[in-house]
């Protein structure tokens, strides 16, 4: 359970997730790069990306499997995924494996990621290396990546994507090739790259300030959304994401809060709403700079008993604040996280609180 409610938190603090990564950057050799660089060709790019020959490869190579998964949704997409650690004469790496296929066809990404001394170094050994065109301009996302994307290099609906955390000091990269294989001509491989870790991902949708009903599976809720935000369904083996993002706000996406749906397992006691809590925050403690922590006080709502925590601090040079709640019933767990620019605390806690307080279950 604390594993998956940590990827949760990580959605917005992804840096180098793998304990392989982990390792300091300080004594990597000059050649960590081209090292990495020709791993990702001996495993990604001597043919088209394939499920089971990328596996059976690393496979035979004796690699660490890491994450093993096989999930169907009920729209008929099927999402596989496999991780492996590997280890170089120049030091550790990590080969990421994902396939989703269905009706509108089926996408495969092979990507490696490791710790390398020079970010920009790495990017432009591989622009070398894998004969790219020169760099485009990168793609800035709200949890301090860049990502550098290139299309059509293996193929028409082939993309590559490199994406590092240089603009908050991380070390870690990941370099990824992606293909689609669609059974519409007018299919776009670029509008299933976000699918790289989700199962399903509705297109985003506008929402005004009134009781919405949303469903996942068995399970149904009401609340009243804030006005202006964009809505995104993601569906995830632990359950589903409802994430709601400020479109009103003058800095894109600045502002975003999600509902967690995760299931009950009747096999193992129930976590604590604390010690979830405690495993959420894990990773903004460790991360952000000038972190500060404050608990909120518990409370009763329609039927729901509430607790919460609200922290704030720095992400490279961005001040953020946010808040976490948590509740439960007999079958489900429900979890509220949201932060914002920390000059817009006050009015965002109030308006996360407002979200929190118009939930209610649907028998």
């Amino acid at each position: 359970m604390s594993r998956l409610i940590y990827f949760i938190a990580s959605i917005y603090l992804l840096s180098t997730g793998s304990a392989a990564l982990a390792a300091s950057d300080n004594h990597l050799p000059q050649n960590r790069s081209q090292s990495v660089i020709n791993a990702f060709q001996v495993m990604c790019t001597l043919e088209l990306p394939n499920f089971e020959h990328i596996s059976a490869k690393a496979t035979a190579m004796k690699m660490g499997l890491q994450v093993d998964e096989k999930q169907a949704s009920l729209d008929d997409v099927v999402t596989r995924r496999k991780s492996w650690v590997g280890n170089l004469t120049t030091g550790p790496f990590v080969l990421f494996l994902d396939e989703m296929s269905g009706s509108k066809g089926k996408s495969t990404a092979c990507a490696v990621a490791a710790v390398v001394p020079d970010t920009d170094m790495f990017r432009s050994e591989a622009v070398t290396m894998i004969k790219l065109q020169t760099d485009p301009k990168p793609e800035i996302d709200r949890d301090g990546s860049r990502s550098f994307v290139w299309n059509g290099v293996f193929g028409p609906e082939s993309i590559v994507i490199l994406r590092d955390f240089k603009p908050i000091g991380k070390p870690g990269v990941m370099l990824k090739l992606l293909n689609h294989v669609s059974t519409h001509y007018e299919e776009d491989p670029l509008m299933v790259e976000e699918g790289y870790r989700m199962s399903k991902s509705t297109p985003a949708k506008g929402l005004s300030r009134k009781s919405t009903i949303f469903k996942y599976k068995q399970v149904s809720f009401k609340l009243t959304p804030p006005n202006g935000y964009l809505l995104q369904e993601m569906e995830q083996s632990f359950g589903k994401v409802f994430s709601f993002i400020d479109t009103q706000d003058s800095e894109k996406r600045s502002s975003s809060m999600t509902i967690t749906v995760m299931m009950r397992d009747p096999n193992k006691p129930p976590d604590p709403a604390l010690g979830i809590i405690a495993t959420i925050m894990a990773p903004f403690e460790k991360r952000l700079v000038n972190y500060s922590r404050r608990e909120k006080e518990s409370f009763d709502s329609n039927g729901l008993f509430f607790q919460g925590a609200s922290f704030s601090g720095q992400m490279g040079a961005a001040p953020i604040a946010g808040a976490v709640f948590v509740t439960s019933d007999q079958n489900v767990i429900y979890i509220f996280l949201g932060f914002c620019k920390q000059g817009k605390a006050g009015e965002f806690d109030a308006e996360l609180t407002d979200v929190v307080k118009s939930f209610q279950v649907i028998p």
